[in-house]
């Protein structure tokens, strides 16, 4: 995964993230305890190449395996329980988000293809239909009934139902509320609402489900509460959102309301290209970290 480019160099952005590092010291170092519970990278024909997005739901892990263009499976204790996407005679070309819906299926994002696939939770292929704008990442909503769904081409999210019936649609590109340059990663929130990480604007977009525009949390820069390339995007049970910044290598994280209120520290574990998120029911964090081809697994500590 190459990072984006920015007119701001690498040097400069290093040299003015200074204070920034030093007030995250300040600010979060008990948000996470210590190193990562778990590691889940893999050897061999089970390692993982540039992973992009993970969800979890009642136990079951899933992971999109980017380079080897795949979709991985572990279960609570992170043991690897197989793959599938790459072979047969219609598999994967470039997966990117995924999600799983409340009956365990799970829906992956397929860019390469312009499509969303529907699979059973062991990987059987289920449906499939076309979203020709690209899609980047997928969110099934909290009844199942709607897949949102964030495209590239369009700066749109669209809403279909499961079986790839259209039923609205908004954004359109700009930087403007509810506007968009680039979306990427959703996040179905608690009462209905919506998270969408929009990558150039350098913020997340909230939303009612009708697509009604709500609020944004965070913008430019390199400060806490500040972002600078935003990908991945995830919500624990108290409404609170986490976002990944896949160039400045930290998660932060704002409250219900888009006010921020931490960067995450991870003592002895340094992040690397952080984008996908998911949080789990017992407030535990999944991390898919690109460049390092491994997603790490944290214990979330309330400060």
């Amino acid at each position: 995964m190459n990072r984006d480019r920015h007119p701001v160099s690498r040097g400069l952005v290093l040299l003015a993230m200074l204070p920034w590092l030093l007030v995250q010291g300040a600010v979060a170092a008990d948000s996470l305890v210590g190193q990562p519970l778990r590691l889940l990278q893999g050897r061999g024909e089970q390692a993982l190449l540039l992973p992009t997005d993970v969800a979890v739901h009642e136990g079951q892990v899933a992971v999109v395996d980017g380079g080897h263009r795949r979709i991985v499976l572990y279960d609570s204790r992170g043991r690897y329980q197989g793959a599938f996407g790459a072979s047969g005679d219609d598999p994967l070309q470039a997966p990117v988000g995924l999600d799983i819906d409340p009956a365990g299926h799970i829906v992956v994002a397929d860019r390469g293809t312009d499509r969303i696939l529907i699979f059973s939770p062991t990987g059987q292929r289920l449906h499939a239909f076309a979203v020709p704008q690209r899609p980047i990442d997928v969110a099934a909503s909290r009844d199942g009934r709607e897949l949102f769904v964030t495209t590239n081409r369009s700066h749109e999210v669209r809403v279909y139902t499961p079986r790839g019936r259209l039923l609205r649609r908004w954004g359109g590109n700009g930087s403007g509320p509810g506007e968009f340059r680039y979306p990427a990663t959703l996040a179905v929130l608690p009462g209905r609402r919506l998270a969408v990480v929009d990558v150039f604007n350098t913020r997340v977009q909230l939303f009612e489900r009708s697509g009604d525009f709500v609020f944004h949390a965070g913008s430019w820069g390199v400060r806490p509460g500040r972002l600078f390339r935003p990908k991945g995007v995830a919500v624990d049970r108290r409404g609170r959102l986490y976002v990944s910044d896949s160039y400045l290598d930290v998660i932060q994280i704002f409250d219900p309301d888009g006010a921020f209120l931490q960067v995450l520290a991870t003592p002895g574990h340094r992040l690397t290209t952080p984008t996908g998120l998911a949080v789990d029911t017992d407030d535990r964090l999944y991390v898919a970290e690109t460049l390092a081809n491994r997603v790490s697994l944290f214990r979330i500590a309330e400060p």
